[in-house]
C-alpha cells in the first residue's frame, strides 16, 4: 500500500529547485518470504519513507525490497585441498614410487648404474615439484649429465658406440620427465591456488568459513553505505570443550549436523559461517535488512534452538552465548578484527 503525503520540501537538481511530496510505503510480508525454522516472518509491516519528486525521480531513505536471493546450498559441496598439503601428498607418493622402483632393480640384480640412473629421477622429481617447469627442465639436464658421466668409464673402455644411444635415451627421458612433470605441476599448482584463493567452505560444518563471511559483512556494509538500509550479524559461542568427550567420527557427524541444522533455520538471503580457535566455536549468520530488535529475537531462538538440539544429543551447554550487533548503528571493526585473527 502506498500513500501521498502533501510537502513543504524541495529537492535541488542540477540548480533547479522542484517540490516533492513523501510516500509512506507499507510491505507486507509475502508467503514465500516465511520458512520453516527458527524466524518466521514478522507480522508487523516494514515501513519505507521515500522522497517522490515531482519529475517522478525517487530518493530512497529506508531500505530497498528484497532483491532475488543468490542462496545456494552449500552444505553438501566437498572442501577444498589447501594446495601446500596436496603438493606435500604428490611429493611423498612419487618419493616412494622411484625408492621403490630403485629398490626392486637393486633386488633383482639389475647393474648398479642402471639402479643409481634411476636413482637420478629423484631430483629431477624434486625440482619439478618446488620449481615447476624450469626446475624440471634444469634437473633433467643435470640428471642427463651424471649419467652421461656414469657411462664414461665403460665407453672409454669398450667404447661409444654402445653406449652413446643408452646415454641419449636415458637423457631424453630425464628431460621429457622434468618438462612435461614441470609443466603439469604448474598447471596443478595455478588452478589450487585458484580454488584455495576462491575456497568458501568451511570444512568442519559445510557453512561458509570465515573469509567468506567476511566478505559477506563488507558486502553488506558497502550495500549499507550506499543505499541507506541496514544489516545485522547474529554470533553464538561454542566452547570446544563440550565436543571433545567425543570421538573423531561422532564429532565430525555432530558438527556436519550442526551447520545443517543452523542453515535450515534462516532465510535464503541470510549467510551462515563458522569459525573456531583454540577453545570457541564460533556461529556467524549475516542478516540482511534486519534492525536490532529483529536481531535479538532471532539470536534468542537460535540460542534456544541449539540448546534444546544439544539437549537431545547429550552434548553439554555450559557456556552457549549469543550476541548480534547492527549495522550501522553498532560498530563492526571489534566483530571484524575477532574474524580476521580466527581467519589466520
Amino acid at each position: 500500500m502506498t500513500t501521498a503525503l502533501p510537502s513543504d520540501a524541495t529537492n535541488t537538481e542540477k540548480g533547479d529547485a522542484t517540490l516533492s511530496e513523501q510516500v509512506r510505503t507499507c510491505v507486507n510480508p509475502l508467503k514465500e518470504d516465511t520458512r520453516i525454522g527458527i524466524r518466521n516472518t514478522p507480522t508487523i509491516s516494514t515501513i519505507a519513507i521515500r522522497d517522490l519528486n515531482v519529475d517522478g525521480t525517487v530518493a530512497v531513505y529506508g531500505p530497498p525490497h528484497h532483491s532475488p536471493s543468490l542462496h545456494q546450498p552449500i552444505a553438501n559441496l566437498p572442501p577444498v585441498t589447501d594446495a601446500r598439503r596436496v603438493r606435500a601428498l604428490l611429493t611423498g607418493i612419487g618419493l616412494v614410487i622411484l625408492a621403490l622402483t630403485a629398490l626392486i632393480m637393486y633386488v633383482r640384480s639389475i647393474e648398479p648404474i642402471e639402479v643409481v640412473g634411476t636413482m637420478l629421477f629423484i631430483p629431477v622429481f624434486l625440482g619439478l615439484m618446488f620449481w615447476g617447469f624450469p626446475g624440471g627442465v634444469l634437473l633433467g639436464i643435470a640428471a642427463a649429465i651424471g649419467y652421461a658421466v656414469l657411462r664414461l668409464p665403460a665407453m672409454d673402455a669398450i667404447g661409444t658406440g654402445r653406449y652413446v644411444g643408452l646415454v641419449l635415451g636415458r637423457g631424453a627421458g630425464y628431460l621429457a620427465f622434468g618438462g612435461i612433470g614441470g609443466w603439469a605441476v604448474s598447471q596443478l599448482r595455478a588452478s589450487m591456488e585458484k580454488l584455495d584463493l576462491y575456497d568458501q567452505i568451511d570444512d568442519a560444518t559445510g557453512m561458509l568459513n570465515i573469509r567468506a563471511i567476511l566478505q559477506a559483512i563488507d558486502m553488506e556494509q558497502s550495500r549499507s553505505q550506499r543505499y541507506r538500509t541496514l544489516f545485522s550479524v547474529a554470533t553464538v559461542e561454542i566452547p570446544s570443550a563440550v565436543f571433545e568427550r567425543f570421538g573423531r567420527r561422532r564429532r565430525t557427524t555432530i558438527l556436519k549436523e550442526l551447520g545443517r541444522n543452523v542453515s535450515d533455520g534462516t532465510r535464503g538471503a541470510d549467510r551462515c559461517g563458522h569459525g573456531i580457535d583454540s577453545d570457541t566455536h564460533l556461529l556467524m549468520i549475516v542478516l540482511p535488512e534486519t534492525g536490532k530488535e529483529g536481531a535479538r529475537v532471532f539470536t534468542g531462538t537460535l540460542v534456544r534452538r541449539l540448546n534444546e538440539w544439544m539437549n537431545d544429543r547429550g552434548i553439554d551447554r555450559t557456556g552457549l552465548a549469543g550476541a548480534s550487533v547492527t549495522f550501522p548503528e553498532d560498530d563492526l571493526e571489534p566483530l571484524k578484527r575477532r574474524l580476521e585473527s580466527l581467519e589466520g
